[in-house]
């Protein structure tokens, strides 16, 4: 009900009443500067050079674009957004030309619903088939010459009232008008984005997200009540009753929910006048305030119990009666909090028992490798001798499928249990950086499972968001991340970074800025796609950092649950040749030298060119199936030395570990 009023609380709430930003604007306005808005701005991207066309609105393609963004957690009552700015690319003069600004609230997944907007059939309509919920379009007249570098602030007429702690969204069109005296208006609006994300567009068939934002700000406020502005004299703040009622028609002493707190004891507690339980806990809100639990929120300790199951009465009776206290996550204080053991089925109240350890759980995912590959599927051509003996002493999958054939869609299926026709990704869509990233609505493995104690990691190919987006690992459930987070710069075996957490890690000396070192001293890599015996490989393989780093993430959180992905790249193109474990561990530890046959796999594991010679370099193996021969038995190997380092660390009975390809060949 709350929220429903909000919607449409611009329209009933006097300005009078309004106390931050609430004022109408001066008039639709637009205002130029040369410098970015500094005050009341509720979020912002002021980064980025890039410039893009946003065309005129009569074109099938480009005629809409904005960008998403998130209002978090305020006062409570919500926010009026008063203007938008967007960074201006390139001098160009207008005539009378008209750019439009749609505001909605939802989140990417609602956004990407859409099917399009065709002019022909959908006319204004922008938001066929999405499940956002239009708020506010307005319309603004652009004139005169607008510089490159300037920031346009387009100012609404009246607020816009929207939720907190909700995702939003803001679609530019642009219409050019006739040919004015002296010239011709422009057929596009040239403005600056960058590549951090949740940039949306539109064309005849898609509404689409970006891996690119669009440099702007949304400007406004939070709203607040002053509770002296009572000029019905019933005891409530006039805004208060608005919000709540629509208009002012109640009473202080009046209780229209019947929960034993009248209206001004509801607003006193900032609980809900129209709902007997506001938190939706199963516990009325008189009852809450009376007592200790907190009447707006439904787990007031945050241990994933309700408020009406913790009963506090110190006897664990059933998942409905808890016992347990409300106000304290772990009641035997033995460091697991109350839900995780009564999950597990051991008395939360006693701290001599602690529930049996959880398993960790190893998950090997190699980049497009067949099913025919593996040695113990049935050929013998390749070597995988480590995962043909996992086979033996564990399971053999024979089904398993892929919720995708592509390699960013599979991906984001596995993080999130979601059957492709379900997620927000069926492609490997994105721009050359980044692919899309996950909306922070979506619920990863990673988070289930911090949620239930473990510490999580990933090693190796992210692809599902860049750097500052809701995709990027840190903000999709993992505690430790080292690799690529584009899924393209993983072609490249030889990377000149990677991201380890949110820094990036050198290995080549033309990146180092003020401060910054290699990853290894000597690391010298080119970051070029191989093809070749002569093409410039590098010294230190990607693939070889990411698993020296997962193999130290499980030394490090050994005597705890631990969950890590390993999402590897080979034997996934570019190919290269893998090195042997001797070249791995010796002096210059990583570094080794690809063209020296004793210091790769390809003489160990295949010598005599078994796939043939190559016909650029005689003498020389084929360069394509030796390399990508010796890039899957490297992927073999390492997953014994994952579990070597489990039985070293006694820790190989409790551990799952599974081996798998992401789509196949």
């Amino acid at each position: 009900m709350f929220t429903q009023k909000l919607k449409s609380l611009r329209t009933l709430i006097p300005s009078s009443l309004l106390i931050a930003m609430m004022a109408p604007a001066s008039g639709g306005t637009v205002q130029l500067s040369t410098t970015a808005p500094e005050s009341e701005v509720l979020s912002s991207n002021n980064s980025g050079t890039i410039w893009t066309n946003l065309f005129d609105e009569d074109r099938d393609n480009n005629h809409g674009r904005g960008q998403l963004f998130n209002l978090p957690e305020g006062s409570g009552l919500g926010y009026a957004i008063s203007a938008i700015t967007v960074h201006k690319n390139q001098n160009q003069t207008f005539d009378n030309d008209t750019l439009t600004i749609r505001i909605f609230e939802g989140s990417q997944t609602d956004w990407s619903t859409g099917t399009g907007h065709d002019n022909d059939i959908d006319n204004n309509d922008y938001y066929v088939d999405t499940t956002v919920t239009p708020l506010h379009t307005e319309a603004f007249t652009l004139n005169g010459l607008i510089r490159d570098g300037d920031f346009i602030t387009l100012q609404f007429t009246s607020p816009i009232i929207v939720n907190e702690n909700s995702d939003f969204g803001f679609l530019m069109t642009y219409d050019e008008s006739t040919d004015g005296t002296g010239g011709t208006s422009p057929d596009f609006f040239r403005h600056t984005e960058g590549d951090n994300g949740l940039r949306i567009s539109i064309t005849p068939t898609a509404h689409s997200v970006s891996s690119r934002h669009i440099r702007y700000f949304v400007s406004g406020a939070a709203l607040t009540i002053d509770s002296s502005v009572d000029d019905d004299g019933d005891g409530l703040a006039d805004l208060w009753e608005i919000i709540n009622f629509g208009d002012l028609a109640q009473n202080g002493n009046s209780n229209p929910d019947n929960d034993g707190l009248d209206n001004e004891s509801e607003e006193t507690a900032g609980t809900d006048p129209n709902l007997r339980d506001s938190d939706q806990d199963g516990l009325d809100d008189d009852i809450e305030v009376a007592g200790s639990t907190d009447p707006l929120n439904p787990d007031s300790d945050g241990d994933n119990l309700s408020d009406l199951v913790e009963t506090n009465t110190g006897i664990f009776v059933s998942r409905e009666n808890t016992g347990t206290n409300p106000l304290l996550a772990d009641s035997d204080n033995d460091g697991i909090n109350d839900d995780i053991e009564i999950n597990l089925g051991t008395n939360p109240f006693d701290e001599s028992q602690p529930p049996s350890k959880q398993p960790n759980i190893i998950f090997i995912m190699i980049d497009d490798a067949d099913v025919q590959e593996i040695g113990v599927y049935g050929q013998n051509a390749l070597l995988t001798p480590r995962v043909d003996t996992m086979a033996s002493e564990g399971m053999l999958f024979t089904d398993y499928y892929t919720a995708s054939p592509v390699c960013h869609s599979c991906r984001s299926c596995l993080m999130t249990g979601q059957d492709a026709r379900r997620a927000q990704d069926r492609y490997n869509n994105g721009d050359g950086t980044y692919q899309v990233p996950l909306a922070a609505e979506r619920i990863t493995i990673g988070e289930v499972l911090q949620e239930a104690g473990y510490t999580t990691g990933c090693v190796g190919k992210w692809g599902m968001g860049g750097p500052t987006t809701t995709g990027a690992p840190w903000n999709q459930g993992f505690d430790f991340f080292c690799g690529y987070l584009g899924q393209v710069q993983a072609h490249d075996a030889f990377p000149k970074f990677l991201w380890k957490n949110e820094e990036r890690i050198y290995f080549n000396e033309d990146q180092l800025g003020p401060g910054d070192s290699l990853y290894i001293e000597g690391a010298e890599n080119f970051n070029t796609a191989i093809q070749d015996w002569d093409d410039p490989h590098g010294n230190v393989a990607s693939h070889d950092v990411v698993v020296a780093e997962g193999l130290q993430f499980i030394e490090d959180n050994a005597d705890k649950p631990f969950f890590l992905y390993c999402a590897w790249t080979p034997p996934h193109a570019h190919n290269y040749p893998a090195a042997t474990i001797e070249a791995l561990t010796d002096a210059d530890g990583l570094i080794y030298n690809t063209l020296d046959p004793n210091q790769t796999m390809i003489e160990k594991f295949y010598p005599g060119s078994p796939f043939g010679e190559s016909t650029t370099h005689p003498g020389l193996p084929d360069f394509e199936s030796h390399t990508y021969a010796s890039m899957l038995s490297a992927t073999d190997r390492d997953t014994g030395r994952i579990i070597d380092k489990l039985i070293e660390l006694g820790i190989q009975i409790n551990t799952l570990v599974i081996f798998s390809s992401d789509n196949g060949e």
